[in-house]
């Protein structure tokens, strides 16, 4: 996932395929982030149900990571970054997932 030979290697071979961490380290990378700028539980898990979805009963509600096409990702994150910011997020870590 985060290995630079690895990225490397891919990308010389799928050149016009964006890489992406696994669901697992770009969890385990986010919650680092919450915890790093001591977010509470009701930001974190809104976050969390922003990024990754939720299921609910036998639906799931998508989140960012279910993005099929770029525009409605960058809708989606446009949309998401707003809500975080009036729940009070701290600026450095929406920067921080902006740039991931």
């Amino acid at each position: 996932d985060g290995e630079v030979a690895l990225i490397n290697a891919m990308k010389s071979v799928f050149t016009t395929t964006l890489h992406l961490q696994c669901d697992l380290h770009m969890r385990e990378n986010m919650y680092i982030q919450m915890k790093k700028y001591r977010l509470d539980n009701f930001l974190a898990i809104k976050l969390t149900f922003n990024i990754f979805g939720r299921h609910i009963g036998n639906s799931k509600i998508k989140g960012l990571v279910d993005s099929k096409e770029e525009e409605y990702f960058n809708n989606f994150l446009e949309k998401s970054i707003k809500e975080w910011q009036d729940y009070g997020a701290p600026s450095q870590f929406i920067d921080y997932f902006a740039k991931s």
